[in-house]
């Protein structure tokens, strides 16, 4: 952002593809502006906006200078002509129309633009380094604003990007500030009911696409926790490769200890025990007498096998 300058008078020189150099400037002011020193208070280059700014004697000059040359005066550069605007500085932004055929004319632009602000000049701008002084089709114009001007807006049936300086985001609304919506937060879902999700050929139905979190707690309801009296397979499971050279006779404690891992496993009775207590849940009390009979008699014939292998 530039701060706006009293009585001064812009010469924009950024039309051009390459700054002018000094004589050329003055040649410009003195012969094309015919400026009269006696108007003015000082003449400042400006290098971050490639122009040239005049102070004047009083703010009625610098008007009267800007009726008499905007865009009426033309300078010769890379042999293409390009005219260049001439303006009181003011807060005034510049506004470019991006995407209008070249068939809407400057007048049904500045008439649509009213909505927005005073539309103090409006020119096409030219190409500057790939097709120099070749019109691009963008339209710029010089407007007090009082209202912001959404990204997308419509001018004769044809819709356009308009941007300027600090531009708000909008919706790309031609309704004056129409500004954008707050996005989606990403733990909302999408409703099943969702017109989005409906076929318009028919081909697929709503009921073809459940929702996803119903889904996910119908498996998780299938995976058997602790709290289920089914046991859980991973758990029940025992390896027989793990600790084979420990005798459960010879266990000083109910668990044995491991020390890499600092874990103690359970004995071959207490998963016994264990099997046996979660059979008895699942059983009904009319048979839990007879799995426990086919339990004790295969404890005891496991246990007088090993001792027969010792002996």
């Amino acid at each position: 952002m530039y701060g706006v300058r009293k009585n001064t008078l812009v010469i924009d020189f950024s039309v051009l593809p390459i700054r002018p150099d000094i004589g050329k400037v003055q040649s410009f002011l003195e012969k094309d502006v015919k400026l009269q020193y006696a108007d003015v208070r000082s003449i400042q280059l400006h290098h971050l906006r490639n122009c040239v700014l005049i102070e004047m004697v009083s703010c009625e000059i610098a008007f009267r200078y800007q009726s008499d040359h905007n865009l009426k005066r033309t300078m010769l550069c890379n042999n293409k002509e390009f005219r260049i605007p001439v303006y009181v500085d003011c807060d005034a932004v510049t506004v470019r129309v991006l995407d209008l055929s070249p068939s809407i004319s400057d007048a049904a632009i500045c008439e649509n633009m009213l909505q927005f602000g005073e539309v103090i000049s409006i020119r096409d701008e030219k190409w500057k380094h790939y097709f120099p002084g070749m019109s691009n089709g963008v339209r710029v114009l010089r407007i007090n604003l009082f209202r912001d001007i959404p990204s997308v807006i419509t001018i004769q049936n044809e819709k356009t990007m308009v941007v300027y300086p600090n531009q708000p985001k909008s919706s790309g609304s031609s309704q004056p500030g129409g500004m954008c919506s707050e996005p989606h937060s990403p733990n909302e879902t999408v409703s099943a009911t969702s017109p989005a999700l409906s076929s318009p050929d028919g081909l697929f139905k709503q009921t073809d696409f459940p929702p996803i979190n119903n889904q996910q707690k119908k498996s998780s309801s299938r995976i058997p926790n602790a709290s289920s009296g089914v046991p859980i397979a991973e758990e029940a499971k025992h390896n027989d490769d793990d600790w084979t050279d420990v005798d459960d006779n010879e266990s000083s404690s109910s668990t044995d200890y491991n020390v890499v891992t600092h874990k103690r496993r359970r004995t071959k009775k207490q998963e016994a025990s264990e099997t046996k207590k979660a059979c008895n849940n699942q059983c009904s009390p009319n048979t839990g007498h007879v799995v426990e009979r086919i339990i004790d008699t295969f404890l005891k014939e496991k246990v007088s096998t090993m001792k027969n292998k010792k002996g």
